[in-house]
C-alpha cells in the first residue's frame, strides 16, 4: 500500500490540471540532464538550474563494461562525480535541498571497445559471459537504487539503451525489475532509444515509458521550425497509441539538440557537422515542446545537457548539446515555467 500510494502522489505531479485565464495546463516533468565532472561541487554551484525554470535534475552514474571479462566497473573513484557513489550522494542531497525532484538514469560505456562501438550493440557470445555480465550489472542498479530509495529520490531508470542486452536477456530484465521494486519505493522506467523503445517488453511493468528522443523530425541543413513542427506529427501521434496500448504516460528521459547545421537530423550527433547554428538549435527545441508539452499522455522530460562551467557568457558560441547562454535556454525557460 505505501509503494501505491508513493506513485500516486508521484503521477500527481504531472497530471494534475491548473485552471488560469481560461486554459487548462498540466504540471509536467521539466528536467535537465546535468553533465557531471571531477570538480566536487557544493550548493553554488547548482545556481545555473534556477535560470532553466526546471524543476527535475537527472544525474546519469556512468558504469563502464569491460568486454574481456564481461563485468561492470561501477562507484569509481576519481572519476566523474555522479560515477562515484559518495560523491553521487551529495548531488543527490544538493538538488534535493534546493528543491528539485531527481531522476537518477544510469549509463553503461563500453572500457575497451572499437571505434564508434555502441552500448546498444553490446553482446557476448558465451552463457558464461552472459551470466558473469548479468550479475555485475545487478549489483551495479541493485547499489543505486538502493541510494535512491535513502536519499528520497522520486524516479530511477533499470538502464539507459542497452537494446541488445533487452531483447536477448528478457528474463533477466523482468527478474531486475522484481529485484528493485523490493528496495525502492519510487517510480521506474527504463530508457530507451528513439528506435527502439517498441522492442522492450516491461512497460506494463514499470511505471512510465521512458524514450531517448533522438527522432530525425527535419533532415534539411537550417532546420526550419514549420519542418520540424511536420516531423513531429507522425511520431507524436505513434507515441500517443503506444502510450494508450500501456496506459502509461511517455517521458522523454532524454532530449536535445546541438547547436549546429543539421541538428534535427539523426539529433544524437550523427550528422557529422560542426557549423554552429543557434537558430536551428532554438528551432529544434521550439517544436518539440510546442507538439508535446501541452498533450496529457506525456510526461514531460530532460534537456540534454548542461553543465556547471557552461554558465559563462563567452560559452555560448559552440556547436555543443548544451543551450546554456543560447537562444535555446530562453525558449526552454518560458516553457518550463508555463508548465510548472
Amino acid at each position: 500500500m505505501k509503494v501505491f500510494l508513493y506513485i500516486l502522489l508521484f503521477f500527481s505531479m504531472f497530471t494534475f490540471k491548473l485552471s488560469a485565464q481560461d486554459s487548462i495546463e498540466y504540471f509536467k516533468v521539466n528536467g535537465i540532464s546535468v553533465w557531471s565532472d571531477t570538480v566536487e561541487r557544493d550548493t553554488s554551484d547548482f545556481s545555473f538550474v534556477k535560470s532553466s525554470n526546471a524543476n527535475w535534475i537527472s544525474f546519469q552514474p556512468y558504469g563502464f563494461v569491460d568486454m574481456d571479462s564481461a563485468t561492470v566497473e561501477f562507484d569509481i573513484q576519481d572519476s566523474w562525480q555522479s560515477s562515484d557513489f559518495e560523491n553521487l550522494t551529495k548531488q543527490i542531497r544538493i538538488a534535493r535541498h534546493l528543491g528539485y525532484y531527481v531522476f537518477l538514469k544510469p549509463h553503461l560505456m563500453l572500457k575497451n571497445g572499437k571505434p564508434h562501438d555502441w552500448v546498444g550493440n553490446m553482446s557476448f557470445k558465451t552463457e558464461r559471459e552472459w551470466l558473469s555480465f548479468e550479475s555485475s550489472y545487478l549489483s551495479y542498479i541493485s547499489e543505486l537504487s538502493k541510494i535512491a530509495d535513502r536519499e528520497g529520490v522520486e524516479m530511477f531508470s533499470i538502464g539507459t539503451e542497452v537494446e541488445s542486452f533487452v531483447m536477448a536477456r528478457g528474463l533477466f530484465w523482468s527478474g531486475l525489475i522484481d529485484s528493485v521494486r523490493s528496495q525502492y519505493k519510487g517510480a521506474l522506467t527504463y530508457s530507451a532509444n528513439f528506435d527502439a523503445y517498441e522492442l522492450f517488453v516491461h512497460w506494463d511493468r514499470l511505471d512510465l515509458i521512458g524514450i531517448d528522443a533522438y527522432f530525425t523530425v527535419d533532415d534539411s541543413k537550417k532546420t526550419s521550425l514549420d519542418k520540424c513542427r511536420e516531423g513531429w506529427k507522425p511520431i507524436a501521434a505513434n507515441l500517443k497509441l503506444f502510450s494508450e496500448k500501456f496506459d502509461k504516460p511517455i517521458l522523454f528521459s532524454e532530449f536535445g539538440y546541438m547547436s549546429t547545421d543539421f541538428c534535427a537530423k539523426e539529433p544524437y550527433g550523427g550528422h557529422g557537422s560542426d557549423q554552429v547554428n543557434l537558430v536551428a538549435q532554438a528551432n529544434a527545441y521550439r517544436a518539440i515542446f510546442d507538439t508535446f508539452w501541452h498533450e496529457p499522455w506525456f510526461s514531460g522530460g530532460f534537456s540534454w545537457i548542461w553543465g556547471f562551467d557552461n554558465d559563462h557568457a563567452e560559452n555560448y558560441d559552440n556547436f555543443t548539446f548544451s543551450p546554456q547562454n543560447k537562444p535555446a535556454e530562453n525558449i526552454i525557460s518560458k516553457v518550463y515555467l508555463k508548465f510548472r
